[in-house]
């Protein structure tokens, strides 16, 4: 009976509901690579012959990316039209109860003081828009999942980030005027809810360091009583590369490492312009060279690994690049190389003395030029690339719990000094405990010209 009436009563009335948003103040840092969580502005619909919501516009930077969430009563059957220039995330309809919207905008030199969203229906409605620098203006929804229940505690469903330092939003709506809890580990942006009897919506976010899977969030709704809720999670896309590495040796005169302190002992290595791809570079003559380091990676963390390489070697097994590895066990080993046939390959070995795994791309780039050549690990895929390009992706059967006691080395394999020894040159050489993005590959390569980091 509920349905039959809400929609006579949205066919017979020829009033809407308008959502209205408008100017405001933020202070507003400039855009950079990494995400920057602003100023929400929000605000509830007057309670009158047809609903109309004004809520403050942030002040926004040009390239900011605006968020906006929008809560409506009366759920699946509304109809919802938002203004010019937003494009939709996600709709979550809670049945005929509630359903939860969002949008995005990339910010221009001159936005409209005011945004309207129509809803077909007379209803109420509540909403808020958060900005955010630093966020791909072009494609800056990563990942997003949408989530609905009964009961006193909300939900969102998880979802898997594609690259590191991602802006996590959690998003919450109910039919009534309570409040939620905030869920663990998150800010409250806002949390508002309208005055005769609901809908609340509230907005959290918090920024997530490594790439893979984003946990459910939980939200307590106040009282006793079930509720019907909606929720959505959402991942922002970052722009620019900011992805620390663990460890980055940059290789202009000496094996020091510019980011983690895991300096290296030379021996027989030679630094000049001449061996490097970015100022100076390490040059290596494939018999006697080599590069001590303490370990490199320690436990069961994706890992990433890079380097520009210039070789017409085409030694047997390999040429070392950078990896870690002992005398006695191989429990956790792994090195970055290329194989016999000048391909980007990974060694890993991830239990006890049991058969390691050689995995290679497929590109040969023992040519003479420079090359950049690296690994990134999700798990137990591995995915290679070469100048910036993906060439080629391997799954093993199981991971790698990466060894804390192993050593590490640049150039050849440490504990047979005579074997793998790399000849040619080796220029900025990148370890990360996270798996970097075809995106920060094509960043590191830069069209050819390389980057030295901080990217």
């Amino acid at each position: 009976m509920k349905m039959s009436l809400k929609k006579l009563f949205a066919q017979s009335h020829s009033k809407i509901a308008s959502l209205v948003i408008g100017a405001g103040l933020l202070d507003a840092g400039a855009v950079s690579a990494a995400i920057i969580s602003g100023t929400s502005t929000t605000n509830i619909s007057a309670h009158v012959t047809y609903t109309q919501l004004t809520i403050n516009k942030p002040a926004v930077s040009v390239g900011d990316v605006m968020l906006a969430s929008i809560a409506v009563l009366d759920g699946s059957i509304v109809a919802v039209t938002p203004p010019s220039g937003w494009t939709l995330v996600a709709r979550t309809d809670n049945d005929i109860n509630v359903t939860l919207i969002s949008y995005w905008k990339t910010a221009g030199a001159s936005e409209p003081s005011t945004y309207t969203w129509t809803i077909d229906e007379q209803t109420k409605a509540v909403g808020g828009i958060t900005p955010y620098g630093g966020v791909d203006t072009t494609s800056p929804i990563d990942a997003v999942s949408g989530n609905t229940g009964f009961g006193t505690l909300a939900t969102t469903s998880m979802i898997t980030t594609s690259v590191c330092n991602e802006e996590i939003i959690a998003l919450f709506t109910t039919d009534v005027n309570k409040t939620f809890s905030t869920p663990t580990g998150m800010t409250q942006k806002y949390s508002l809810a309208h005055v005769n009897a609901g809908p609340l919506t509230a907005a959290y976010d918090v920024m997530q360091m490594t790439s893979g899977a984003v946990t459910s969030k939980s939200a307590t709704i106040t009282g006793n009583k079930a509720r019907s809720w909606s929720s959505q999670q959402i991942a922002l896309r970052r722009t620019g590369f900011t992805c620390q590495p663990t460890s980055y040796w940059k290789m202009d005169g000496n094996s020091s490492d510019s980011v983690g302190g895991n300096h290296g002992t030379d021996t027989n290595v030679a630094y000049s312009v001449s061996d490097g791809k970015i100022n100076q570079g390490a040059g290596f003559d494939g018999e006697t060279s080599g590069i001590r380091l303490n370990p490199l990676l320690c436990g069961p963390v994706n890992l990433s690994a890079t380097a520009w390489v210039k070789s017409t070697s085409s030694t047997t097994p390999s040429q070392w690049i950078v990896g870690q590895r002992n005398s006695g066990a191989m429990n956790g080993q792994w090195r970055l190389q290329l194989d016999n046939s000048g391909r980007v390959s990974f060694y890993a070995e991830g239990g006890g003395h049991g058969t390691p795994d050689y995995i290679h791309g497929n590109t040969s780039v023992n040519d003479g030029n420079w090359n950049n050549v690296g690994v990134s690990q999700n798990g137990n895929t591995y995915s290679f690339y070469v100048d910036g390009v993906a060439d080629g992706v391997v799954t093993l059967g199981t991971s790698v719990t990466y060894d804390c006691n192993l050593l590490g080395s640049i150039g050849f394999n440490r504990f047979q000094d005579d074997h793998e020894q790399f000849g040619g040159s080796i220029d900025e050489v990148g370890v990360w405990n996270v798996g970097l993005s075809a995106n920060d590959f094509s960043q590191i390569y830069n069209s050819g010209v390389g980057k030295q980091y901080p990217f």
